[in-house]
């Protein structure tokens, strides 16, 4: 078992998405060894 993290995305208005944020987040923290609880 990796390193636990947590991943917090946010946009700056109603018409924006986290969805691409979470993707790339999810994906860095593979590469570093976490997992994403």
């Amino acid at each position: 078992m990796g390193h636990r993290a947590a991943i917090y995305c946010r946009v700056s208005t109603a018409d924006q998405s986290c969805e691409r944020q979470e993707f790339d987040l999810r994906a860095f923290a593979g590469c570093a060894g976490y997992d994403v609880v």
